[in-house]
């Protein structure tokens, strides 16, 4: 697969990223749109027992994706029925709106 994105100008990069608080393992895409536009995508992989929750980041035109994860915060399990106004939960984590 990864022979078949670069060959059509698509850069792959294995990397890590802070999401919640904790550095966790990504992959990051990035490349050109036929209306020549850049785009950005990055994957962060959550692992918890045996199940694999995937976060994808992605923007355009400039690579925002390092602003976007660091909008995600641990959840505090001791505050957990005091969400703060203007948030949801998200799998056990916050995401700021």
């Amino acid at each position: 697969m990864e022979q078949s994105l670069t060959g059509i100008g698509v850069t792959i990069e294995k990397m890590t990223e802070t999401l919640a608080g904790e550095e966790r393992q990504a992959v990051k895409l990035s490349g050109m749109l036929d209306v020549g536009m850049p785009i950005y995508q990055e994957q962060v992989y959550l692992k918890k027992g045996n199940y694999i929750a995937i976060i994808t980041l992605c923007s355009g035109r400039e690579d925002m994706t390092a602003q976007m994860a660091a909008m995600f915060y641990a959840l505090d399990k001791r505050n957990k029925s005091r969400e703060p106004p203007g948030v949801f939960s998200l799998g056990g984590f916050f995401r700021k709106s």
